[in-house]
């Protein structure tokens, strides 16, 4: 049974309703710019489409990345989520250790600079680097946890 993860620039809602589909004819349905991409399995795969949009890949983690969200497609919980003012950052620490492979990304996006990576001896910790302060929303639904930023 093959899983797809949809990775393109969605809507939230048409995304979430698509997250991990083990059916490819859910796919057929999603819009035409929408590409079903097999995940990669003890790999880390980073993708970027556009200036618009970042799929990274790793085991059962996923992160798709655009100019008005970050979308984590995980089981991790999330522990803990702040904004360094100071250095224009969202911190997100993860439950439990990820082997990311990659310490940070470097990105083309509008509102995102990088995306850091690394373990503690607890957690895993994701660093947004933005280009300006962006206030954000988040909302946590089973496997996804959604940083959905306000303008």
């Amino acid at each position: 049974m093959k899983k797809y993860l949809i990775s393109s620039v969605l809507s939230t809602s048409l995304l979430m309703s698509a997250q991990a589909c083990t059916d490819s004819s859910i796919i057929n349905t999603m819009p035409a710019f929408s590409q079903p991409i097999e995940k990669p399995q003890d790999t880390a795969t980073i993708t970027s489409y556009s200036d618009r949009t970042l799929v990274f890949n790793i085991d059962d983690f996923v992160l798709n990345v655009n100019n008005d969200e970050l979308i984590f497609n995980t089981d991790k919980e999330v522990l803990k989520h702040f904004f360094m003012y100071s250095d224009n950052r969202i911190v997100i620490d993860f439950k439990g250790l990820i082997n990311f492979n990659v310490n940070s990304i470097s990105t083309n996006i509008k509102a995102i600079k990088s995306i850091k990576f690394g373990q503690h001896k607890d957690f895993s910790r994701v660093v947004v680097v933005l280009r300006k302060k962006l206030k954000y929303d988040f909302i946590d639904s089973k496997n996804l946890k959604l940083f959905k930023f306000q303008n």
